[in-house]
C-alpha cells in the first residue's frame, strides 16, 4: 500500500496540491461545466458551489465542486 494508507496532505491551499504532483497526477486538469461555471484547474478546501476541485486530505478523495446537475439528473459533485 502506497504510504501505508496515509494520504497526501497539500503544503498550500486553496490553489496548490503539489503533493500529488507529479507522482499521483501530472497537472491538475480543467473542469469545465458549460454554463453553470467558467473553466478552472483550481483547488478548494471547502465546497461552495464554485466548479472548482476539493480534495479532502483526510480520505483522499477529490471531487467537483458543483452542487448543479447533469442532463441524467446526477449531482455533479458526486461523479
Amino acid at each position: 500500500m502506497d504510504n501505508e494508507g496515509i494520504y497526501p496532505t497539500p503544503a498550500a491551499y486553496p490553489n496548490r496540491l503539489n503533493c500529488l504532483m507529479p507522482k499521483y497526477i501530472e497537472e491538475i486538469p480543467y473542469v469545465d461545466l458549460g454554463a453553470y461555471h467558467s473553466p478552472s484547474n483550481a483547488v478548494g478546501t471547502s465546497f461552495g458551489d464554485n466548479g472548482t476541485w476539493i480534495y479532502v486530505s483526510s480520505d483522499g478523495f477529490i471531487y467537483v465542486e458543483c452542487s448543479h446537475t447533469d442532463l441524467k439528473g446526477t449531482t455533479i459533485s458526486t461523479w
